[in-house]
Formats: C-alpha cells, structure tokens, sequence
C-alpha cells in the first residue's frame, strides 16, 4: 500500500503600503498566513529599477531588526514583472526552485492594481 503525500496549502498573502516616498518607492509588507498560528511579516524598501523592455523592474531591500532595536538592509532581490521573460523573474531562491515567489507576486499585484 503506498500513502498519497497531502497537497500543502498555500498560505494566505496580505501585501500592504507601510510608506510610500515617491511613485513606485517606499516601504511595502508581504504577510503569508500559513496557518492561525504561523504568520511570516517582513517589510521591505522598494524601489523601481532599470529592466527589459516592455517590462518593470523592481529592487526589494528587506527590512530586518537587529537585537538592539535598530534597523538595517537585509537580503536584497531583484524583480522583472512583464518583459522579455513570459511571466517575470525574481532572483530569490524561491522563484528559481519553484518559479514563483513572494517578491514576484508582490510587484506583479502593485504593477496590475495601479497601486506602483
């Protein structure tokens, strides 16, 4: 008898404005809910960048909090949404094992919403 592996479940994805700059920059938060109990929240600096014709490119600084209370750059990501590329690219270890990520989904939501 050989056991069927459960599907896992997609977290819920909350994406929200903490601080907007400029056109296109500021601070935005990319929350996964994965379960009641389990919440991912990390926030980060966004800014537009060069990229392919036809596409948007974006830079995503993650915000982490040192011990101290103090901020500073953590890891940074690079996103194409549109372009060259049929679907965008992130350059995150994620997107380039499942070819989908947060950082992606993140920019391609703001850029189809009008929300950049």
């Amino acid at each position: 008898m050989t056991k069927t592996k459960k599907a896992r479940k997609k977290p819920l994805r909350f994406l929200s404005w903490l601080a907007r700059l400029e056109r296109g920059t500021g601070i935005v938060a990319i929350k996964l809910q994965h379960s009641a109990t389990r919440v991912e929240l990390d926030r980060y600096f966004i800014a537009p960048v060069k990229s392919a014709p036809g596409g948007e490119g974006f830079r995503l600084e993650r915000i982490d909090e040192a011990e101290d209370g103090s901020r500073q750059v953590g890891e940074v990501y690079h996103v194409l949404v549109g372009g060259d590329v049929e679907q965008g690219c992130c350059d995150c270890r994620g997107h380039e094992a499942h070819g989908h990520c947060k950082h992606h989904d993140a920019c391609r939501l703001l850029v189809e919403s009008g929300r950049m």
